[in-house]
């Protein structure tokens, strides 16, 4: 019982054929993707200082393969903010002295990678929850303002404990624009090779011709060099095995302002596997 109460607790009630339903239950569909598997839910946070705030919202199944349930049963979760639920922002100061307290969405996230619950047993034996906000806890420390807070909570799914996740931002359109400025909706965000928002034009042109270009002026007007410096660094210290070029990272900026990019940390779970490893890819 201590244990329960040394750390945050999140609360999520719903229907519980939209949680498990044959049908509709997205916990049971795991693998089903978008808006059509995503369900209406009231989420409660409480604090360890007794302290709690309670807001309507969506709620979805996130995440790669950790969605099939052959390799986990413990399946990544989003909350979504949006008017037919209830508020479109959730406002609250949810990471101490951050500046950011208003969000799109926000993730569970339930660790697969260097995890108990895997389904390799060589990753099991190396099983943590710590690893991958550790990488986003030090490029804050390394002075990346909207690296990605976080923290372990206990979850409860209409009163059924569900375990540990961790509770953090996430990095798309709206969290570089809360960090940054500008208008959400006119900024380019990739999850990997993925656009979830804007278009592919603006970070070709960064990559593929500014960069080439070598004009080192316009290098710094068209991505955060000391950030991506810092995400390499981290990486590279950590020895991520996982980092691959179309996943495992994510990324916004360009759009219609052409805003600075930033390359953000994303599933960085395996890092620190060994004191020697260095085989990033």
């Amino acid at each position: 019982l201590e244990g329960l109460r040394k750390l945050p607790a999140v609360s999520i009630a719903m229907d519980k054929d939209d949680w498990a339903g044959s049908q509709n239950g997205i916990y049971i569909h795991s693998t089903s993707r978008g808006l059509a598997w995503e369900r209406a839910c009231s989420a409660e946070f409480i604090f360890p200082d007794g302290k709690d705030v309670q807001v309507n919202c969506g709620i979805r199944v996130q995440g790669g393969a950790s969605r099939n349930v052959n390799k986990s049963p413990k399946h990544s979760l989003s909350l979504r903010f949006r008017e037919v639920y209830g508020p479109t922002k959730f406002r609250y100061p949810l990471f101490g002295d951050s500046k950011v307290s208003t969000f799109n969405t926000l993730s569970f996230r339930a660790g697969y990678n260097n995890s108990w619950i895997h389904s390799n047993s060589n990753q099991r034996k190396v099983g943590s929850m710590i690893r991958d906000q550790w990488v986003r806890d030090s490029l804050l420390d390394m002075g990346n303002e909207s690296a990605g807070e976080g923290y372990l909570i206990h979850l409860y799914i209409n009163g059924l404990y569900w375990g540990v996740y961790n509770l953090t931002e996430r990095h798309d359109h709206s969290h570089y624009a809360q960090y940054h400025g500008g208008d959400d909706e006119e900024i380019d965000a990739r999850n990997g090779s993925q656009y979830i928002n804007g278009n592919s034009s603006h970070f070709k042109n960064v990559f593929q011709s500014t960069v080439n270009r070598g004009n080192w002026a316009a290098i710094e007007r068209a991505l955060d060099v000391d950030g991506y410096i810092d995400y390499q660094l981290i990486n590279r210290f950590g020895a991520n095995h996982d980092l691959k070029t179309g996943g495992n990272w994510r990324a916004a900026g360009g759009g219609v302002g052409n805003r600075p990019w930033q390359i953000y940390a994303w599933d960085s779970e395996r890092v620190l596997e060994s004191p020697s490893a260095t085989n990033v890819p």
